[in-house]
This record gives C-alpha cells, structure tokens and sequence, in this order.
C-alpha cells in the first residue's frame, strides 16, 4: 500500500444516488468489515453466500430511501460505510420497496428455519425491545437517525472512521432537534460506542441459531441526542 493510500485522514460526507461500481465496493467492505459476526451469519441462516444479497439489499434500501453516509481518502476508496434511516424514512416498509432493493430475492433464499427466526426471534423481540427503551429518551424509532450499519474497511479500522460517522450523523440530528440510535450487538461494540458518546438506554439477550445450536448474543440500545 502507497503512503497516500495509507494516509489516516478522511472526509465523512453524504452520497447520493451510488453508481453500480460504488455499490458494489460499499458491499464489499461490509461483507470484509463484519466478518464472522454472530449477528450477520444467523441473519444469513448460517450461508456465507447469502451475506452479499443481504448488504446488497441494505446499501440499495437507504440508496434510494435512506442515507448512505462514506468514509472516503484523497483516493476515493470507500474506507467506511454508514446506513441510516432518516426520521420519517422506512426503507422496506412495501412490496414494492423490498422487491425494488432486493430484499425479497435474499428473503427467498433463507432457509425456512432462519425466516423463521427472523419473524419471531429477531423481528418480533427486537421491535419490542427497542420500541420500549426509546421511551425514556422521548424518542420513537421513525423519530430518530437510526443506523442500520457501520462498516469499516479492515485495512483501516482503529483510524476513527466509526466515531466520525456517528459524530456526522449526531451533529445532523440535533440540528434537528433528534437523537441518533443503533444497536450493538457485542461487548465490544458496545464498549466502543459509549466511548463515543452513546448511553446504554437498555440491554436484553437474544437467541441466534449458530452451528446447529443456540447461543446467546448481547444487545444493547444506544442513543446520543
């Protein structure tokens, strides 16, 4: 890697209407960016090869309704990418909407233990649990920046990237008048976000499908605003 390459700067800005290309690399760094992650692969049921329908659907959903947020150098290389749903935004709230960014195509592929476990595990805990913890900040979920994903590039984690998408997205909502929220979905994510400046607005555990067993993941409820 070049020393330009390698420079630690970046600027953190808004991107709309993606080309194919860019697209395509934004996949490409969440697929490297999350690796193994529990959460990811019990999202996938468990199929490495489901995890670039998967962001692909994501990156195409805020693309076009959302807010696609890039970490980019004096190069133009995607280095981070940031999801967010805007307040009032809802990304697969139609038919039309999740047939249109490719969600459905991934859906179809899940096996029916893992649709399963995304319509009553996942779905149905999680929006219990979020919809309940907002409470206290005064804020609903269609009321807030929600980050859907933050992805760093490996080749340049540990640089900020991840706290200068959320210092981005924090500084858009309180100028108006918001929050921004996410969940985490480890011990060190969660550790990591409150050091940006999120509190812990709440915590449960959840059951995903790993290897023919169940384990439990951590998850936390983060806010700043």
């Amino acid at each position: 890697m070049s020393e330009s390459e390698s420079e630690s700067e970046f600027s953190i800005r808004p991107v709309a209407n993606l080309t194919p290309a860019q697209i395509d690399e934004c996949v490409s760094v969440c697929i490297r960016a999350y690796g193994d992650d529990i959460a990811v692969n019990a999202l996938v049921g468990g199929d490495a090869s489901l995890r670039d329908p998967f962001f692909r659907s994501m990156v195409n959903a805020c693309n076009a309704d959302g807010l696609v947020y890039l970490a980019l150098g004096k190069l133009e290389r995607i280095a981070g990418v940031g999801l967010w749903v805007a307040p009032g935004q809802d990304l697969f709230g139609t038919p039309e909407k999740r047939q249109a960014c490719g969600f459905d195509g991934f859906w179809k592929r899940l096996s029916l233990e893992a649709q399963k476990w995304w319509t009553e595990d996942y779905m149905g805990g999680m929006t219990k649990f979020i919809t309940e913890k907002l409470v206290s900040t005064g804020k609903r979920k269609n009321e807030s920046f929600w980050c859907s994903v933050i992805a760093t590039d490996p080749d340049f984690q540990r640089k900020g990237i991840a706290t200068a998408h959320c210092q981005a997205l924090y500084e858009r909502a309180i100028a108006e008048n918001t929050q921004i929220a996410l969940c985490a979905t480890n011990e060190q994510n969660i550790k990591t976000y409150v050091g940006m400046g999120l509190t812990v607005r709440g915590r449960t555990q959840i059951g995903v499908p790993a290897n023919m067993e169940t384990i439990t993941m951590p998850v936390a409820l983060l806010t700043r605003g």
